[in-house]
């Protein structure tokens, strides 16, 4: 059975993490910052503080971004849904916005169509790691006082206007994933990244219970004591270890030859699928792709429905997936809050018809062969059948 996401681990990986064994310092060590000055490089960002997931990524930005009760967050319909719970944490409230059908990522102007007196922020996802168009969004968001988040979970290596996504020229803060289907893996884990010195310090301290060690900065004690520190906040446990760290400075170094393979890959999709009819791919319409995931819409004019396809394709050895169920039709969300349907029509649409095809850096190339050779195969073959049904004389029924 062929993935449709598979991590790529070296034998510098390996060796980084027994070092690291052999070091007696797995948590809170030399690796964390090691591997936040690497990103930060990276990036070309002032600030990157690491922690244990994407998820915590996000709930600290948002943590960081003060959100709160009555606060009203924009958030793509068609997201994973921990970049809305993210916002559900902090006691705000998710606003769902449609999506552009080219590309999978919110506009400016679907943006504008859900803002109310009580938007507080707003939450872009660059989805499958196509750049979403920021500047005219990060325009909006400076005209409404709003702040600006980047869930870039699906775009490390990815760019904007030739600089790489993470840099957050356009917003306050921007997160990333280490998950093993990511670009790059740490296990689990996650970055926050931002211009900010106090945004990046609020992360910082949340991470860690909201605890303050640094004597400058204490409120009550006498700075002369020795060993004292001061919980300042309601923070939480959400570092990332040393193991994790020393995965991510090797991962990283090799990214841009990771992201390469991604990007050959996508190609060849591209030139064996463009010509088919009903096979909709997406655009990289605002900026380079990293191809995180390589996303097709299947719509019923080739003669399939997604899920028959996706189903015919796994009965030959073929795994595929679905990115995402849209957010607001989640039962909990259902539950919680009004239905909002009929403001996101595409994002519906594209639920129905978006399928992942298989895409990682070591999926040989007979395998990407073998993927597109069979889906052409199936739908010409459909194609054919339909044809000759519309042609064939109809029966009579005297």
């Amino acid at each position: 059975m062929i993935p449709y996401a598979k991590h790529s681990i070296s034998s510098k990986e390996i060796r980084a993490c027994i070092q690291v064994l052999k070091s007696g310092s797995l948590s809170q060590g030399p690796q964390i910052p090691a591997f936040e000055k690497s990103f930060r490089q990276f990036c070309s960002v002032p600030h990157a503080v690491a922690v244990s997931s994407g998820t915590a990524a996000l709930h600290l930005a948002c943590r960081a971004a003060a959100f709160g009760t009555g606060h009203e967050i924009i958030v793509p319909a068609m997201t994973f849904v921990a970049t809305a719970n993210a916002v559900l944490f902090c006691g705000a409230t998710p606003v769902f916005a449609d999506i552009d059908l080219a590309t999978g990522n919110v506009t400016v102007e679907s943006i504008r169509r859900v803002l109310t007196p009580h938007t507080r922020g707003i939450i872009v996802v660059h989805f499958g790691g196509q750049p979403v168009d920021l500047a005219p969004i990060a325009a909006l968001a400076k005209e409404r006082r709003l702040i600006l988040i980047e869930d870039a979970c699906h775009a490390l290596g990815a760019a904007y206007q030739k600089r790489r996504i993470g840099d957050a020229r356009f917003s306050n803060l921007c997160t990333f994933s280490f998950h093993p289907a990511k670009n790059i893996t740490t296990g689990e884990g996650g970055m926050v990244t931002t211009r900010d010195a106090q945004l990046a310090r609020k992360v910082r301290d949340l991470r860690n219970h909201g605890l303050v060690r640094e004597a400058d900065r204490w409120e009550n004690a006498d700075k002369s004591k020795l060993a004292y520190y001061e919980m300042q906040d309601l923070g939480l446990n959400y570092r990332l270890t040393d193991l994790q760290c020393a995965i991510g400075v090797e991962q990283l170094k090799r990214l841009p030859v990771l992201n390469e393979k991604r990007k050959k890959i996508a190609c060849l999709y591209k030139e064996g699928l463009r010509d088919l009819v009903g096979i909709h791919l997406l655009e990289e319409k605002w900026g380079m792709s990293c191809w995180h995931l390589f996303v097709i819409r299947v719509t019923r004019d080739c003669g399939w429905s997604r899920d028959e396809l996706a189903m015919t394709l796994r009965e030959r050895g073929i795994s595929t997936s679905v990115h995402y169920v849209p957010v607001p039709l989640h039962p909990y969300y259902q539950r919680i809050l009004k239905p909002c349907s009929q403001t996101i029509p595409y994002a519906l649409r594209w639920a129905d018809e978006a399928m992942s095809l298989p895409i990682f850096p070591d999926l040989a190339r007979s395998d990407v062969n073998r993927i597109i050779r069979t889906i052409r195969t199936l739908l010409l073959n459909r194609s054919s059948n339909l044809a000759s049904a519309r042609s064939a004389p109809v029966a009579s029924l005297s």
